[in-house]
């Protein structure tokens, strides 16, 4: 149906997609190789809740995630991946992840795609983007987003 409606993207594994509809990472495997079968480039959304990274292991948690959303997907798709961290433990909680708690685990993933696939999976050293959730929405508070 995406397809038909000359869609590209499409966001696979969104922490509320998880929270509300039990989706795993093993929902999230089939979809991201059921999207490249139909020539959508899928974004995948990792990231740990206040607990795990309060625990100190977030990086495993986010690093195990990845792992199982790509399980069996083949190098020749990386190119039309994104992979989008989620700090699930920033959302609602008052907490801010701060640029460098991001940019730290952005770090990571690209490593280890890296690792998976090879350097040119993972391009970019850093952070490269942003998905914008509810601002996207209202004007104003998008606009500041764009401007800053």
């Amino acid at each position: 149906m995406l397809v038909a409606l000359n869609i590209d993207y499409v966001i696979i594994g969104h922490s509320e997609r998880r929270q509300y509809f039990a989706e795993t990472n093993e929902t999230v495997n089939k979809k991201v190789k059921s999207a490249f079968e139909f020539g959508l480039k899928p974004i995948i959304c990792i990231g740990e809740e206040l607990e795990v990274r309060q625990s100190g292991k977030a990086n495993q948690f986010v690093l195990g995630q990845l792992v199982e959303c790509l399980d069996g997907v083949q190098e020749k798709f990386i190119p039309d991946l994104t992979i989008a961290y989620e700090p699930i433990w920033a959302i609602g909680t008052g907490k801010t992840a701060t640029s460098e708690d991001s940019n730290d685990m952005c770090f990571m993933i690209r490593k280890k795609i890296a690792g998976m696939y090879s350097d040119s999976g993972a391009p970019m050293t850093d952070i490269d983007g942003v998905l914008v959730g509810g601002a996207s929405i209202k004007v104003e508070d998008f606009i500041a987003i764009i401007n800053y």
